[in-house]
């Protein structure tokens, strides 16, 4: 056993950073730097502001100058630059390596729910409705294209970055920490696994990821029957009259498909398919299948609910009464909820993975 040990860290620990995941992220800065720069100078196509986008206003950077917003997105291009040249060499004393590491968090954080604001998570819950409402002409006269302006494109640009640089932080902790560059265990335990604990965290945050969004769904379809859930009946009776309620209730469904697919993470059939799935019955569901879409979701979920918090905290909408808890509470913990979705799919992850076939550990 001890001899196994010596040839892991023998064949991992001399093994500097590299690339991998490192670099994507570095031309992405640097890309995203010249462009903002061109926007600082003057340059066309400047995604925020109220004078660019209308709906910039619960922006977190929406309010200020070009010149303001885009010397702040330069600065966040070239800071990346730098760091992903400087996680790229061959050694780094351990204050430094800290640091860049939580750089790159910060980056990952705030490129991915700081920055983007609820618009991303309106077109994820409406595109559903769209698509079963589309035979029927529903909703008439509007298109889900209309919402996808250059300004909230811009935004997705912004979530793929930092969804490049979570991977690259990753990946540089890994090797900087003398673990697995494969799957993260760490080396100096005879390939014992890392996994944090994570796995036995899947129940509970599952458990939270299902009833927050039947919490939402229940007020959305409350409405739809006559029943003022959390709102007055005059709010009530405005809905009906704007034609809100259908809507409403389509994206209650939505939560509702979503709850339930969430409840995969901790159930049979979401591991082996269903036998009720042609082709593919009885096959292992790939890991990322699961964890990559519910990763997202968690994503646009944490950056939605910032937003409308920045908006109460703002007094951006007055004072919430008693009237609005209905309406405002399901929205204001979509940040708990894409949370608990985030650790129930990593959960997920730790329980299923298999031996690393590069180190050989195992959970």
């Amino acid at each position: 056993m001890t001899q196994t040990t010596g040839l892991h860290l023998a064949r991992f620990a001399p093994r500097p950073p590299t690339a991998r995941a490192v670099t994507p992220a570095g031309i992405w800065s640097a890309v995203y730097a010249v462009v903002a720069l061109w926007w600082a100078a003057g340059g066309a196509g400047y995604p925020l502001g109220l004078a660019n986008d209308p709906d910039a206003a619960l922006s977190i950077l929406g309010r200020l100058s070009q010149a303001q917003g885009a010397a702040i997105l330069a600065a966040i291009g070239v800071a990346g630059t730098v760091a992903a040249a400087a996680m790229m060499r061959p050694e780094l004393p351990r204050p430094l390596a800290a640091a860049l590491a939580t750089f790159g968090w910060a980056a990952a954080i705030g490129l991915t729910v700081v920055l983007p604001d609820y618009r991303p998570l309106v077109i994820a819950a409406y595109a559903p409705v769209f698509l079963v409402g589309l035979p029927f002409g529903w909703p008439p006269g509007v298109s889900l294209l209309d919402a996808i302006t250059w300004p909230v494109i811009h935004q997705a640009v912004l979530i793929a970055g930092g969804l490049l640089w979570a991977a690259a932080t990753v990946d540089f902790r890994r090797r900087t920490r003398n673990a697995c560059p494969a799957c993260g265990r760490d080396l100096t335990g005879a390939g014992r696994g890392r996994s944090f604990g994570l796995a036995a965290w899947g129940r509970p945050a599952v458990a939270i990821a299902v009833a927050l969004p039947l919490l939402y769904a229940a007020s959305r379809w409350a409405w739809l029957f006559g029943i003022p859930l959390g709102i007055s009946a005059e709010e009530l009776q405005a809905a009906r009259a704007d034609g809100m309620l259908i809507a409403g209730a389509g994206l209650g469904s939505v939560a509702i498909a979503g709850a339930l697919l969430t409840t995969g993470l901790v159930m049979r059939w979401g591991e082996v398919f269903p036998d009720w799935l042609p082709l593919i019955r009885g096959r292992p569901v790939p890991i990322r299948l699961a964890t990559v879409p519910a990763l997202l979701v968690a994503v646009i979920l944490i950056a939605g609910g910032l937003t409308f918090i920045r908006l109460v905290v703002s007094g951006g909408i007055g004072e919430i009464g008693i009237d609005a808890l209905g309406a405002m509470l399901p929205v204001l913990l979509m940040p708990a909820w894409g949370a608990a979705l985030a650790i129930a799919a990593l959960a997920y992850r730790d329980r299923r993975r298999g031996p690393c076939p590069d180190c050989g550990g195992r959970d």
